[in-house]
């Protein structure tokens, strides 16, 4: 396996991602013309990573500049599922928090959704003791953030009912970088 940084001439690959966008993130994009139409967005944003086997895509991350150099998001991560567990995702993380160190970030950060009641944070009300709740979260579906987590994230904040009543969106961060250092 291998990960290649995708250009807008990687069009075979582009359609893998854009499949993969629309089987695990069909929320957000919700036909083929969709996802799609979003990997050429994503490639003008920032640098986008594909793990290659046989000219294969097993997963992809993208990153963007948001807050000048300094803050990066990362968006989207996705790896396929029989090719989960294999630290596929870990090396893409790790891939694209390079690309961005590289061109003057300082923090990657990310919004992992809550939608589906998988973590503590869906019950009850965020805006009642948010940072409690957040201190004491609880995985309790196979939620993302303690993969994050195990890449050095940590959550820093939630915006409580942003995908409705219940339905958190966790902020996570990393600093790539310390204060003077290059």
């Amino acid at each position: 396996m291998k990960i290649v940084r995708l250009s807008g001439e990687d069009k075979e690959k582009l359609s893998e991602c854009a499949r993969l966008l629309l089987e695990y993130f069909a929320h957000a994009w919700n036909t083929w013309e969709e996802a799609e139409a979003e990997m050429p967005c994503l490639l003008e944003a920032g640098p986008v990573l594909a793990a290659v086997e046989e000219e294969q895509v097993l997963g992809f991350v993208g990153a963007r500049p948001t807050y000048g150099p300094y803050g990066w998001e990362l968006h989207p991560l996705v790896v396929k599922t029989g090719a989960r567990k294999q630290g596929i995702g870990s090396l893409l993380v790790k891939e694209i928090e390079k690309e961005a160190l590289e061109q003057g970030a300082v923090v990657l950060y990310l919004g992992t959704d809550d939608e589906d009641g998988a973590t503590s944070l869906s019950r009850g009300d965020l805006f009642i003791d948010t940072f409690q709740k957040i201190e004491n979260i609880r995985n309790e579906k196979n939620h993302p953030y303690e993969f994050y987590q195990k890449n050095g994230y940590r959550i820093v904040g939630v915006l409580p009912d942003v995908n409705g009543y219940g339905k958190p969106d966790i902020y996570m961060a990393k600093r790539l970088r310390e204060k003077g250092g290059e």
